[in-house]
């Protein structure tokens, strides 16, 4: 009897946690983490432990520079039309007018400054094809997705931010089945030209299925709002996701910067529902407003639960799996073993702070929000300092779990305060 009780409990509850597009939400990012995880492998066959290391990096910097592209414009537009749906061609059109004209512009500042940064034979041919895809396309495949969740349709939402995975698992699988081994330049350009065609169809699906943008108002693409939050707010949490790679290649090399960076991208993946499950209930967030009341504790409870099971399943698959992760990356990544068995904890760590962060973002705290970023980028580079030099990439390791840990703590006292005072 009790049994049956729990599961009925458990049942109603992944009904109420996980009902309509949620479920699907969830279906299509777990879709997303298992081609990442797969191009992953590929890529380190592919390129071997320096090569990756190499990639990683360029990639990683690229990422940081990407999240100001549109000027936070993208959820943006979900914050406007969740409030007022008649805005939502105006908004759009601006969303796309923001993308296009900061996306050249950070491009050609990524291309000073990564060729002085990032010098060497292994990023000659790397860096062009890398900033064009990474700060052209994929956000402009981003915002679509962005278009698509902020017009009430979840499921495409869903499934225009899964392109750009699957545009990279085609061509490491391809490369993979040819018997190729390409440099670091040819593989970023044929990752470029998957790009490419993923955001043509983004673009087509945006036609086909969404209304037509409005032609923006100069002054109106230029004027800063309140995006440009989240845009910070993006960026300094990139800071913490992807200055460690940097971070990494100045304390080591670049093969051991393909290690950690490895098995780093390895527990982001596993990492991605998290963000994926909050991005699908964005519309829901923003539509309850600035003052943090029992609708944002609601949601708190429920998902904390949902994201404590699955951070514990995660844990467990990453410890029984280290081994076997470690030899499918290939020859010169046995090291990543110890990493992962590290790392396993981070995840469940990062998906708290990703939600406690996004009750911030949406009630229109995100500059809060950039504060417990920041301090975890900090601790992250400080505890690095001190720990790589003795320890290596393990020391990395530890040195991104302990900002982890103290990042959260530090978002959820932010997020206490901000709930008293906003009573």
């Amino acid at each position: 009897m009790t049994h049956r009780m729990g599961a009925e409990a458990l049942r109603q509850f992944l009904r109420r946690a996980l009902d309509g597009p949620q479920l699907f939400v969830v279906a299509s990012q777990l879709m997303r983490v298992g081609l990442l995880t797969l191009y992953l492998f590929a890529g380190t066959r592919l390129l071997g432990p320096g090569g990756y290391g190499a990639l990683a990096t360029a990639v990683a910097l690229a990422a940081i520079g990407a999240t100001l592209v549109g000027l936070g414009s993208g959820i943006g537009l979900v914050r406007l039309a969740s409030r007022d749906a008649a805005v939502f061609p105006q908004a759009w059109g601006a969303c796309l007018a923001r993308h296009v004209a900061s996306g050249l512009l950070i491009l050609c500042a990524y291309a000073l400054f990564a060729g002085q940064w990032l010098s060497g034979p292994l990023f000659a041919d790397a860096l062009v094809p890398i900033g064009i895809a990474e700060l052209l396309l994929v956000p402009l495949i981003s915002a679509v997705g962005y278009a698509f969740i902020a017009h009430a349709r979840y499921r495409m939402g869903a499934l225009i931010q899964s392109l750009p995975a699957v545009a990279r698992f085609l061509v490491a699988a391809v490369l993979l089945w040819r018997g190729a081994a390409p440099d670091v330049g040819a593989f970023a350009l044929w990752v470029l030209l998957a790009m490419a065609a993923a955001c043509v169809l983004a673009i087509l699906l945006a036609c086909a299925w969404l209304p037509w943008p409005a032609c923006p108002r100069l002054r109106a693409v230029l004027t800063p709002d309140y995006s440009v939050a989240y845009a910070g707010s993006n960026l300094v949490n990139s800071l913490a996701g992807e200055a460690d790679k940097l971070a990494v290649y100045r304390l080591t090399s670049a093969d051991q910067t393909g290690i950690y960076s490895a098995t780093t991208r390895i527990m982001a993946a596993f990492a991605i529902p998290f963000g994926a499950l909050i991005q699908s209930r964005s519309h829901h967030l923003f539509a309850l407003g600035t003052a943090i009341g029992p609708g944002h504790m609601q949601f708190l409870r429920r998902y904390a639960m949902a994201f404590a099971g699955y951070g514990v399943i995660c844990v467990l698959v990453s410890l029984l799996a280290a081994p076997y992760l470690v030899r499918w990356l290939g020859p010169g990544f046995e090291a990543g073993g110890a990493l992962v068995a590290i790392l396993a904890f981070w995840v469940p760590l990062n998906g708290f702070r990703q939600l406690v962060g996004s009750l911030l973002t949406t009630s229109d705290r995100a500059w809060r929000r950039s504060f417990s970023d920041i301090l975890t980028t900090g601790v992250f580079v400080v505890a690095a300092l001190v720990l790589v030099p003795a320890n290596g990439v393990t020391g990395a390791a530890e040195a991104k779990l302990a900002a982890e840990f103290i990042g959260l703590m530090a978002t959820f006292l932010i997020f206490m305060h901000a709930r008293k005072t906003s009573r």
